[in-house]
């Protein structure tokens, strides 16, 4: 039986044994060459057992990788800290999320980052989680466009680990003044569907904005848990959605401290107004050096922990007692607005009478914006400019009115404003008469006389006319006419009906018989012009007798469509004078659906000019039919169309006219036209298609 003395040298040589067996110096800690650059330094957290710190150059003798690092610690299984930092030009690889069996701590600086997308398909049993603080200021990653494009091609596979990064285990995250540059851009964007920067290396933030919304369709959810510092600031290029995918997915319940100092912001995110919902201990907002004018606050979530939204330096020019209360009134809130260019006038009078006011400063928050409201300073004007607030008399505002006489002002200025408006819509419906009238007719079908020319309603068929117009149209647009111009004005209020050669011709007459009959049982031809329609002989044939038809009933007959833009020199001489003469709209008006139906069933009375010597009133009631006076119609016009007639004719005889019994037309579906069985428009004498070929 060993004694009791016997039994604790024993422990205490086993003890001493063991302890020589595990003592290494710092240096073996490092993988091969580190020792070159780098060196250790007192521990930067009880818990570890060394820190270094490494000074790299652009020719060091050996580069800092993330891998050789991991691959030493593997084996030695100590837990470090590392601090870089680099000179000029200098490099290290650090592939994302920068995971490492027992590294603790890492702190770069000054460093171009090389590898980012290495690890982006690295399952999570090859990568330790033991990182608390990740610190990295004043780098640049640069990555190849190569490495990029096929990172970018297979997001799709992208693990857990290397979208949320360190969450299980990081409690300070800082990326300050981090930009990224992509070796070879403007050669191989286009696999991207991006477009090119200026230069081969130029700032790619852009790329970047798109790449986070591409990240955020992928369903991966976040929770980091022990993270309590967040500082992503003095960044340029931020993206424009990072807020956005920070929640809701991912979580953050022990978050403090959020900084975002000079990354560009024009308001406050919608995200950071809600930091109650998303950030339950959230401390700290810190968004000073940005660009932010907005004061509203409009999202008093409950919270039990106090939060100070810093916005130092920024752009917020007015202040008052009612900002200060709404403030107030949002739970465990307090705005920190100092050192912005604050602009002291007239309305900063009724502030300044109640900072001697103690009971208009009642509150934990009122009295927080009290301590702080007589050190702010005037910006503007520049006889103010650097007073404190406290300092002010109402006497040196620019504009000293008492709030008594501001209050007698209010029904003035209101009934002022109701002035304007009324005077601005009158002066629009003045200048926008005829679209004003036009749109009541179509969409409350009521004509407003007052003021305008006298017209005539035509709404069913009038005159003795079969149809309210015929359409002509080349066959390349029939798929227009029929899905949309047909069923437009078929299906408005008051209801068109049309004649639609393909529907409407008779069939055994010839072609010609068919467009002349369909013209004169029409009160309209509406003509669709588009580059088809000038290459169509027949659909020009059309307009032809359309204008005859109009010369015998000596009345505004034709309605022109201009589908599409055509040429003033591709056109015929007679096509290009009705464009001037005749009712001309466009199919790309916004209104053209109610100008056309308006024109179908109102008539106006006022004066056309045909040339600078000739001027008559248009379109007459008498008897049921709209007549023109007796002024002649154009010479010039006239020797057009005969003219244009010979040349019609001519070709005509040349080459002889299809009759509908011998080259039938071929038929088509009545789904063309989707008229119901009760529709009078389904009840004819059949449906069929000319074809331009085949005529």
């Amino acid at each position: 039986m060993m004694l009791p003395g016997v039994q604790l040298v024993v422990v205490a040589i086993v003890v001493a044994s063991r302890n020589v067996i595990l003592v290494r110096t710092d240096t073996n800690l490092l993988p091969r060459g580190w020792d070159k650059i780098c060196q250790s330094t007192s521990l930067a957290a009880s818990d570890l057992n060394a820190s270094f710190k490494c000074f790299l150059s652009e020719n060091a003798p050996v580069q800092w990788r993330l891998a050789d690092l991991r691959q030493e610690l593997k084996t030695n299984g100590s837990k470090v800290s590392f601090e870089v930092k680099c000179e000029q030009g200098a490099n290290i690889s650090l592939p994302w999320p920068m995971r490492a069996p027992g590294l603790v701590e890492l702190r770069v600086r000054d460093c171009i980052l090389l590898d980012q997308f290495a690890d982006f398909q690295t399952p999570a049993e090859k990568l330790s989680d033991s990182l608390r603080v990740l610190d990295m200021q004043h780098c640049t990653w640069l990555t190849d466009i190569q490495s990029f494009l096929m990172f970018y091609s297979k997001m799709e596979k992208m693990s857990k680990e290397f979208d949320c990064g360190q969450d299980n285990s990081l409690v300070e995250y800082i990326a300050r003044n981090i930009s990224r540059h992509l070796r070879g851009l403007s050669k191989s964007l286009s696999g991207l569907g991006l477009n090119s920067g200026p230069s081969k290396d130029a700032d790619t933030g852009t790329i970047f904005k798109e790449l986070l919304v591409k990240t955020d369709e992928i369903n991966t959810k976040c929770y980091f848990s022990k993270l309590q510092v967040l500082d992503e600031s003095d960044n340029d290029n931020f993206p424009k959605h990072h807020f956005e995918m920070m929640v809701p997915k991912n979580k953050y319940p022990s978050l403090r401290i959020m900084n975002y100092r000079n990354i560009g912001l024009l308001s406050v995110p919608e995200q950071l107004k809600q930091w109650a919902r998303f950030f339950p201990k959230l401390e700290l907002i810190d968004l000073s050096y940005n660009r932010i004018k907005d004061l509203n606050m409009e999202y008093p979530f409950p919270s039990n922990v106090s939060m100070t939204l810093v916005l130092h330096y920024n752009n917020i020019t007015k202040i008052s007692m009612d900002i200060l209360k709404h403030w107030a009134q949002i739970p465990s809130l307090y705005v920190d607005i100092r050192h912005n260019p604050i602009n002291c006038t007239c309305e900063l009078a009724n502030l300044l009478n109640q900072l001697k006011n103690e009971t208009a400063w009642a509150g934990p928050a009122m009295k927080y914006y009290l301590s702080q409201v007589p050190y702010l300073r005037c910006f503007k004007p520049c006889q103010l400019e650097g007073r404190q607030f406290g300092s002010l008399s109402l006497n040196e505002l620019p504009c000293p009115v008492s709030p008594v006489h501001q209050n007698d002002l209010r029904p003035v200025l209101a009934a002022l404003a109701v002035t304007i408006v009324l005077l601005v819509l009158l002066v629009l419906a003045v200048r926008y008469r005829r679209e004003v009238r036009i749109l009541v007719f179509t969409r409350a079908h009521v004509l407003l006389p007052c003021g305008l020319p006298l017209a005539n309603v035509d709404v069913g068929l009038a005159g003795g006319k079969t149809y309210d117009a015929f359409v002509a149209y080349a066959h390349e647009d029939s798929e227009w006419v029929l899905r949309e111009l047909y069923h437009r004005l078929e299906n408005s209020r008051p209801a068109c009906k049309l004649c639609i050669h393909q529907r409407d011709f008779v069939v055994g007459k010839t072609i010609i018989d068919n467009i002349i009959d369909s013209i004169a049982a029409s009160r309209h031809t509406i003509v669709v012009v588009s580059p088809n329609f000038v290459k169509s002989s027949w659909a020009m044939e059309e307009l032809h007798q359309a204008f005859r038809q109009s010369m015998e009933e000596r009345r505004r007959h034709l309605l022109i469509v201009m589908l599409q833009d055509v040429q003033p020199s591709s056109m015929p001489a007679m096509l290009k004078t009705c464009c001037k003469t005749f009712t001309y709209l466009e199919a790309s008006d916004t209104l053209f659906w109610d100008r056309l139906i308006y024109s179908l069933h109102v008539t106006e009375k006022k004066k056309i000019k045909l040339d600078d010597n000739d001027v008559y009133e248009d379109e007459l009631k008498d008897d049921g039919n709209k007549m023109l006076d007796n002024n002649p119609i154009d010479d010039e016009l006239r020797s057009i169309f005969l003219e244009e007639m010979l040349m019609i004719s001519s070709d005509m005889m040349s080459r002889g006219v299809a009759v509908a019994s011998e080259d039938r037309p071929r038929p088509i579906s009545s789904d063309a036209f989707n008229t119901s069985e009760d529709s009078p428009q389904a009840t004819n004498t059949g449906v069929f298609t000319t074809n331009e070929d085949e005529l």
